[in-house]
């Protein structure tokens, strides 16, 4: 993130990087802000906050989408004017694409990729003081926002959970279980039949990720080194894509793009660091759930740009809270 800025110099839109900048600027001071906030309030005060935050979370943005329905299906009201008077394909709580004959949940935020980054901080959160009610309705509302992103993550931490508890054979039945429930209504049933078939057709190009991906990487390649600059990106898009791509939809490749060879190498290195604090913490803890937030950061930024967002921050200002902490208790009991 501070090695950005550097690549001014290389850019051609110069008000497109300023304003990457100015960004930038306001990130940096809101993790740095954020994460002192976070260390004053301490651990105990921060997780009964969140948990808190993340009842409210799903309890307003299930019940908006609920309502949008019923506005919509019965109401024959298909958006909502008072909220996005310039989009003809939200609903209350959700919005329309061309892939689905249904809202996807967005909930209480701007789209479903934002509600899935915070869901999947909030379940981890309530699945670590064992708060299985709520982790099961996060993850239901998840799983109503169709994301192929998340159903991937899904599948992932799932995996992953099952293998540190050591029930395979339980989770192996229920898996079948599952899968002869959704084949069965994937036959008989006409509606879900066309949704696995939209999200099944998409997934085949990432949902036009691939294409854009490929298009990136090629662009990236003639500037390989330090890239193209900062912010520069958008402006190819909009001469390849008939509509309105603002990224790469990859980390690494907005990176690579952006920063080059150079950029990119920063930032492995920090998910290496990133990761080994996830890692150490668990180990001391006795847990896996950190592992878990690093997969959630890794699986989503792999398939969408996290850069220029809020969202990663809250993650990685969670971590730190957590390692000052138990750095803390570590040195209390040496010293004791």
């Amino acid at each position: 993130m501070l090695y950005m800025p550097l690549t001014i110099f290389f850019v051609q839109d110069y008000d497109a990087a300023i304003r990457a900048i100015v960004g930038e600027i306001i990130l940096i001071a809101f993790y740095l802000l954020f994460r002192y906030y976070l260390v004053e309030m301490g651990i105990n005060k921060f997780n009964h906050m969140m948990l808190t935050v993340g009842k409210y979370f799903y309890i307003i943005s299930l019940s908006s989408f609920v309502l949008g329905m019923y506005l919509y299906f019965v109401k024959n009201i298909d958006y909502m004017p008072l909220f996005y008077p310039e989009q003809h394909d939200r609903v209350l709580g959700g919005i329309f694409n061309r892939w689905t004959s249904m809202p996807r949940l967005t909930g209480f935020s701007l789209g479903t990729y934002s509600f899935n980054w915070m869901s999947s901080f909030f379940i981890l959160m309530f699945l670590q003081n064992k708060m299985y009610k709520w982790a099961f309705l996060g993850l239901a509302c998840s799983l109503l926002t169709l994301s192929m992103t998340f159903i991937l993550l899904l599948l992932i931490v799932i995996g992953y959970v099952i293998f540190k508890k050591g029930k395979v054979l339980k989770a192996t039945i229920l898996t079948l279980l599952l899968l002869g429930s959704g084949l069965y209504f994937y036959k008989t049933n006409r509606w879900f039949n066309y949704i696995i078939e939209t999200r099944i057709e998409n997934a085949r190009t990432g949902t036009g990720r691939f294409e854009i991906w490929e298009f990136v990487v090629e662009k990236a390649l003639e500037r390989p080194v330090f890239g193209h600059g900062i912010n520069q990106l958008k402006a190819y898009l909009d001469s390849y894509h008939d509509e309105t791509i603002k990224s790469a939809h990859n980390t690494l490749f907005e990176l690579f793009f952006n920063t080059g060879v150079i950029g990119l190498s920063i930032y492995v290195l920090f998910l290496v660091t990133f990761f080994i604090a996830c890692y150490n913490l668990d180990k001391r803890l006795k847990g896996y759930y950190f592992k878990g937030f690093f997969l959630c950061y890794l699986v989503f930024t792999m398939s969408n740009t996290g850069i220029y967002i809020f969202d990663p921050l809250i993650f990685m200002a969670f971590i730190f809270l957590y390692s000052k902490e138990t750095e803390k208790i570590k040195l209390q009991k040496r010293f004791n």
